[in-house]
């Protein structure tokens, strides 16, 4: 199973945040990269950065015939489309996807299982922060009710429960989809 998480909060060049995500949904269908299942689009308070719009964030189980350093070039090359720039860490962003995991594999796991982020490898397997971040655990459990952590064993409702009274990165609501226009 492959799970990424995507993630937006400024408009794009494909609109407000929410359409940004349901448009990436479609660009990664583009790349033959299908999504299996998906979550609802969730809003959610920023982490880090508090001072800066709500996000919308979900996830998706997908298929994808690339191994995970391609995968994640298609990614970032679909966060460039929606006009991503580099800013600093956790600012507002037009688009964020990550690969949460990869079939279960460990990449560049540090033996003592802290990240620092000056030394951070290119790609990190699970991702890892899954963990500490409600916004990413609340879609990965509604798509992968039966997923456990590569490393720590646990899954995503085991995690949430953990951070049930953390602020920053909570979700806040369902972001419903547009409602359906007939024509006159």
């Amino acid at each position: 199973m492959i799970i990424i998480s995507l993630g937006s909060n400024v408009t794009s060049r494909w609109g407000d945040a929410a359409t940004t995500i349901r448009r990436a949904f479609r660009e990664l269908e583009r790349e033959r990269i299908y999504v299996i299942r998906r979550s609802d689009l969730y809003a959610t308070k920023p982490l880090g950065i508090t001072d800066q719009p709500t996000f919308v964030n979900a996830a998706a189980v997908i298929r994808a015939a690339l191994p995970p350093a391609a995968l994640l070039s298609v990614l970032k090359k679909i966060e460039a489309k929606a006009g991503r720039s580099v800013t600093r860490r956790w600012g507002p962003r037009a688009l964020d996807m990550d690969i949460l995991d990869y079939q279960s594999r460990i990449i560049n796991w540090p033996k003592d299982g802290k990240i620092g982020v000056k030394n951070k490898p290119f790609l990190v397997l699970p991702h890892p922060e899954i963990q500490c971040r409600a916004f990413v655990l609340k879609p990965l459990a509604d798509i992968a009710p039966y997923w456990h952590h590569p490393v720590f064993g646990h899954g995503a409702a085991y995690f949430l429960t953990r951070l049930r009274h953390i602020e920053e990165g909570s979700i806040l609501k369902t972001v419903n989809e547009p409602p359906f226009q007939f024509c006159e």
